[in-house]
């Protein structure tokens, strides 16, 4: 309508300048309405709870292996364990990410309700004796929780079948025999089993640090979350103590003078 061709250069820009406010001015107006929006969200917004801890603290605090002065964190699985598969590379993750002050000792469950939780801990003990035990992980869990016709039955349950397995992984099978059959695993299945009951192990995935804190798998973060706390708490209460020590041993020094 306006478009002449001696007054398009007049009306055109008016028109054009016209339409430019009123779009500047809803857009400054929804701007408003959001940050209103976001002002009162934040009003009714409910806090975020604390972290609530689900750890219990070990009646007589005992460490599997006593060999340093590191914060110990026992990591307890089944590779019969739907959970502890399923979790397994989240707590990979977690523990590669660990500072050098933590040791990570992985144990299998050893139950003796159950005859695979024993034949299945001999199998980590010789995978991880031989060195192959991480590169076989996933292997291993996907190997022993296979399915028949939808029927899961735990597998590898037998010396043989878990040769077998280890045989078609690339591990010689002399190696796997002499690995197997030796006095270190047989001591370290004992040593397991001991541990379990001292720190009152009831079900798997679980963790314990230190030999202080025991607590089972939740989904989610907070499983990590909570081994991340006790280990901090540790951390704190180590350097207190040492602290303390030292303090005690300059007076002692000094009273000697």
């Amino acid at each position: 309508m306006f478009r002449t061709a001696t007054s398009r250069s007049k009306k055109i820009w008016p028109l054009s300048s016209f339409w430019t406010a009123v779009i500047l001015t809803l857009a400054v107006l929804s701007v408003l309405d959001v940050k209103s929006a976001l002002a009162d969200e934040a009003k009714t917004a409910k806090p975020q709870p604390p972290f609530a801890d689900f750890y219990q603290a070990v009646r007589q605090p005992v460490r599997f292996d006593e060999t340093d002065d590191k914060i110990e964190l026992v990591v307890f699985f089944w590779y019969g364990c739907g959970a502890c598969r399923a979790s397994d590379s989240s707590t990979h993750m977690f523990l590669s990410a660990l500072p050098d002050d933590v040791r990570v000792v992985k144990l299998p469950a050893l139950f003796d309700s159950r005859p695979e939780w024993l034949q299945h801990g001999r199998l980590f003990f010789t995978l991880e004796k031989l060195g192959v035990e991480s590169d076989l992980r996933s292997a291993t869990f996907a190997a022993v929780q296979a399915q028949d016709g939808g029927r899961y039955t735990a597998k590898l349950m037998t010396r043989e079948a878990q040769e077998t397995f280890a045989a078609a992984n690339g591990v010689d099978r002399a190696d796997f025999r002499a690995a197997y059959d030796s006095p270190e695993i047989e001591e370290k299945l004992k040593r397991t089993t001991t541990y379990m009951n001292l720190v009152d192990l009831d079900s798997v995935p679980a963790m314990v640090v230190n030999g202080r804190y025991i607590f089972t798998f939740v989904q989610g973060p907070r499983y990590y979350q909570q081994a991340e706390r006790l280990i901090n708490q540790e951390r704190e209460r180590l350097k207190a103590a040492k602290e303390a020590k030292s303090g005690k041993e300059a007076k002692t020094a000094e009273g000697a003078k």
